[in-house]
């Protein structure tokens, strides 16, 4: 139902609330993450997150979402990668967005070669 909100819902009052429920819905729930993972969650919210980009407060939930669902993860997600690096050099000065996208590159594994050439961007 909450990832339906995120993909139906234009309010933004209502997807934030829901970005809000699905992060503790997840916090310190590995069966829920794994769940969330399994249908499609991460997809989902990045969809989301690249349709408001514009709301840097949707944005810094909605990282925080992903952080908690990448968390122990081996996630291989070069378009969440992407996006967040792309977010980063974007909002320089959003430390709630920035430790957002911190915390979710740090979740994805970086073992591909185009991958590895987005993060040296980084340093």
């Amino acid at each position: 139902i909450l990832f339906g909100i995120l993909t139906t819902n234009p309010d933004e009052g209502v997807s934030n609330s829901a970005l809000i429920a699905l992060k503790r819905v997840s916090s310190d729930n590995e069966d829920n993450i794994t769940k969330m993972v399994e249908q499609g969650g991460v997809d989902v919210a990045l969809d989301f997150l690249k349709r408001k980009s514009h709301d840097k407060d949707l944005l810094a939930t909605g990282f925080g979402l992903l952080s908690t669902l990448t968390k122990n993860k081996s996630d291989n997600n070069s378009q969440l990668l992407n996006f967040a690096v792309s977010e980063m050099r974007n909002n320089p000065n959003l430390p709630s967005l920035l430790a957002g996208t911190c915390s979710v590159i740090r979740n994805l594994s970086v073992d591909d070669v185009e991958q590895a050439k987005v993060t040296s961007a980084l340093v």
